[in-house]
């Protein structure tokens, strides 16, 4: 049989719960705050990833075509 603690005797029990099981829960607080921290930065990223790039590079190719088009008429 496989377990993650192995106890001699059940007078353990107490430190077992009180100690490690303290331990684990501040573990598990860190992994869930870290997740949200993950997400926030990935929605952010993607949030300013729109108006730099994308409407940068489409606003560019606007003017690009209306500069061609300008210098079309001019001959």
């Amino acid at each position: 049989m496989a377990s993650d603690f192995a106890m001699g005797q059940f007078r353990f029990l107490k430190r077992l719960l009180l100690v490690h099981g303290y331990l684990n829960y501040q573990h598990l607080g860190y992994v869930v705050l870290y997740n949200f921290y993950r997400n926030a930065v990935f929605v952010l990223m993607l949030f300013w990833y729109v108006p730099f790039f994308v409407v940068n590079l489409s606003l560019l190719n606007f003017l690009g075509a209306l500069l061609k088009r300008k210098g079309e008429n001019t001959r």
